[in-house]
């Protein structure tokens, strides 16, 4: 392969389609042997590592991805490696730093509606129901058919002793 994102979409197509016979890793991994700072391959690595339960390898990888993400602007175009960062983070138990990052995240359009819902459920974790409802609700304004945002407003309303009927019915 000639390029680093030619390896890069190598190893997306891996992951994709789920190849047997060869992980992705490999080609991302060989990407950041040629350039250290490929942002797509630390963020692809970073998930790769969280989907095999490697939380500290995933956290190393995406903490990369920020530093070199946020060299000239610290609001990203995508949301994507805070998120991320943040997935991992609430896997380690570190709740309060993943909020702070899944707000981050929530700042660009493409993670709002992933970042909200996960934001509510934390809301949740601390009994802040009513926080929940509303980031339950600005994840439902992203995306009407976030089953996980719906279920969120739902465990809140609940919890506030609210009827939450019409939102079990909806389609």
């Amino acid at each position: 392969m000639n390029s680093v994102e030619e390896l890069y979409l190598a190893g997306v197509h891996v992951a994709q389609y789920r190849d047997p016979a060869v992980w992705p890793d490999s080609y991302f991994k060989q990407a950041l042997n040629r350039d250290i700072n490929h942002i797509p391959s630390l963020i692809a690595m970073a998930k790769f590592e969280y989907g095999r339960y490697d939380f500290e390898s995933a956290k190393e990888y995406a903490e990369r991805g920020i530093k070199n993400v946020t060299i000239y602007n610290e609001r990203v175009q995508s949301g994507e490696v805070y998120y991320v960062y943040a997935q991992i983070l609430e896997a380690l138990g570190e709740y309060k730093k993943a909020y702070d990052y899944y707000c981050k995240a929530s700042w660009a359009a493409d993670s709002v509606g992933k970042a909200m819902t996960r934001i509510a459920l934390l809301d949740i974790r601390n009994k802040e129901y009513k926080a929940a409802i509303k980031h339950a609700d600005t994840a439902l304004d992203y995306g009407r058919k976030n089953p996980l945002a719906k279920t969120a407003r739902v465990i809140a309303m609940k919890a506030l002793g609210l009827d939450a009927a019409e939102i079990i019915n909806e389609e």
